[in-house]
C-alpha cells in the first residue's frame, strides 16, 4: 500500500501549527456524549460482581416456589418432596477493542534532535494525551452506543452464541407483546422480523418469556393523543408512571430478609427522549401554580426531573432510534421520523420512558481483558506507523427481567 503524505496526517497538522488558546495538555473533545449511563450500572458494585471470568457469564435465580409450606394436624402423616427451583442462565462473552495510531513522522518531525530532552517529552505527552484521548472518546461512546442498539434484525448477533454483540437495555426492557397480554401488564418482550412479521426472538438470555412468567418485563401504557389526562379517565403519563412503579416495588418480609430482594431507589432510573422529558417537564410545571426551583423563584426549568426519587436521564439515541412498532412489519423512532424494514408510520406516536434498576442489569467484564492495553506493535501494512489496542471481553447481564419496566404510549 502506497505511504501517506505527512500533510494528510491530520492528527499530525492540528498538533504543530502555530498558536492555540488552550495549553498542550487540553483538547477539547466535541463528540463527547452528553450523558453516559453505563457508569450507573457499575457504582457502587464489588469489583468481583463486574470482573468476572469463566467460559461465559452465568447466574442462578430461584424461579419456582416449591410449595413445601403446609397447614397440618398433629400426628398427619406427610409425602414429601425434593422439587427442582433454581435456574441457570448465562449468555457468552463478546469481544471488542479499540485502538490508536501513529506515525514515526507524527512523533519525530515534531520532538527533533535540537530540542532538549524537556521539550521533547513535552511533545510526546502532547500526542500521546490526543491519541489517547481520541482511542478513549471511541471505547466510550461505542459501549454507550451498545447499550441502546436496535434489538430487531440483531437476534443472531445478540442472542446466539455465535454472534458478536452485546446485549442491550431494549433486549431486556420493551414493549413488545405477542401473547396478547393487557397493556399494563408484563410483556414478553420478543422482537419480531422486520421482512415477515415472525418473531425472530424466541428466547432472550435462553429463557422463553412466553413459559416463563417471572421473565418478564412492567409495562404501563398512556394516552397518546392525550398524555397530560385533559378527559379525566386516568390513563395519562403520570397514570402510567403510577402504575408502573407499584408494579416495580419490592419489600422484605421482615424475616429472613438476607434471602430476599428490596427495592433501593438509589439504584433506580429512568432514560427518555429529549421529547420524553420536555413533556414530563411540561406537565410538571403545569401541576405548580408558581415556579419552584433551588435558588431562583422565578426559574421556570426543572433541571434535574425525577419521579419518586428516580432521575430521569434524556438518551439521545432514543430521538431518532427506529425501535418501535411501526406498520408494515417495521419499526420506527417515537414520531415516526425515522424508519426501518417496511414502515412507513410508527404506530403509536409518542415517547417511552425505560424505568431501570441498576442492581439487576450489570455490564460483565473477563478478569483477563479488563480494558487490557496490549504491546506497541508495528503496522503489518504500512511503514512506520504504529497501533496500540485495548481489548475487553464482556457483555450486559441482566437476572431479574420483571424488576425494570417500560411506559409507552397507545390508544
Amino acid at each position: 500500500m502506497a505511504g501517506t503524505s505527512l500533510d494528510q496526517f491530520n492528527d499530525f497538522n492540528q498538533g504543530t501549527t502555530s498558536a492555540w488558546l488552550t495549553s498542550a495538555n487540553d483538547l477539547i473533545n466535541e463528540v463527547q456524549k452528553k450523558t453516559y449511563v453505563l457508569a450507573r450500572f457499575i457504582f457502587g458494585k464489588d469489583f468481583d460482581t463486574i470482573v468476572q471470568g469463566g467460559k461465559d457469564i452465568s447466574d442462578t435465580l430461584l424461579t419456582t416456589d416449591p410449595g413445601t409450606y403446609q397447614d397440618y394436624l398433629p400426628g398427619e402423616t406427610f409425602t414429601f418432596s425434593n422439587p427442582q427451583v433454581s435456574t441457570v442462565i448465562s449468555i457468552p462473552w463478546r469481544y471488542s477493542f479499540g485502538y490508536k495510531v501513529w506515525t514515526a513522522q507524527e512523533i519525530l518531525l515534531q520532538a527533533n534532535a535540537q530540542m532538549g530532552d524537556r521539550a521533547r517529552f513535552l511533545v510526546f505527552k502532547r500526542v500521546r494525551r490526543m491519541k489517547e484521548q481520541a482511542m478513549w472518546t471511541s471505547i466510550l461512546n461505542g459501549m454507550e452506543s451498545s447499550l441502546w442498539r436496535l434489538p430487531a434484525n440483531n437476534e443472531a448477533q445478540m442472542e446466539q452464541a455465535g454472534g458478536k454483540r452485546q446485549n442491550s437495555i431494549p433486549v431486556f426492557i420493551n414493549e413488545q407483546d405477542a401473547t396478547s397480554a393487557a397493556a399494563n401488564s408484563p410483556g414478553d418482550g420478543l422482537y419480531t422480523d422486520t421482512a415477515s412479521g415472525a418473531a425472530e426472538w424466541t428466547t432472550i438470555m435462553g429463557r422463553n418469556p412466553t413459559s416463563f412468567a417471572h421473565w418478564r418485563c412492567g409495562r404501563a401504557q398512556y394516552d397518546f393523543a392525550d398524555p397530560g389526562d385533559v378527559d379525566g379517565d386516568s390513563d395519562g403519563i403520570f397514570d402510567a408512571f403510577d402504575s408502573l412503579y407499584w408494579d416495580l416495588k419490592w419489600q422484605l418480609p421482615g424475616k429472613r430478609n438476607e434471602f430476599f430482594d428490596a427495592t433501593s431507589l438509589a439504584r433506580k432510573f429512568m432514560c427518555t427522549s429529549k421529547n420524553g422529558i420536555t413533556l414530563y417537564t411540561k406537565f410538571i410545571r403545569e401541576g405548580n401554580d408558581a415556579f419552584y426551583a433551588a435558588r431562583d423563584r422565578q426559574d421556570p426549568a426543572y433541571v434535574n426531573p425525577a419521579y419518586a426519587g428516580m432521575d430521569i436521564i434524556r438518551i439521545h439515541q432514543l430521538d431518532d432510534a427506529p425501535m418501535y412498532p411501526g406498520n408494515n412489519n417495521g419499526y420506527a423512532s417515537f414520531d415516526g421520523g425515522t424508519l426501518t424494514g417496511g414502515a412507513t408510520t410508527v404506530t403509536d406516536t409518542g415517547p417511552r420512558y425505560y424505568l431501570i434498576d441498576g442492581e439487576f442489569l450489570t455490564p460483565i467484564f473477563h478478569s483477563e481483558r479488563f480494558f487490557a492495553e496490549g504491546a506497541v506493535k508495528d503496522h503489518p501494512n504500512q511503514k512506520d506507523t504504529y497501533v496500540q489496542s485495548v481489548d475487553l471481553w464482556w457483555n450486559l447481564f441482566c437476572n431479574s427481567r420483571q424488576r425494570h419496566g417500560i411506559v409507552y404510549p397507545g390508544a
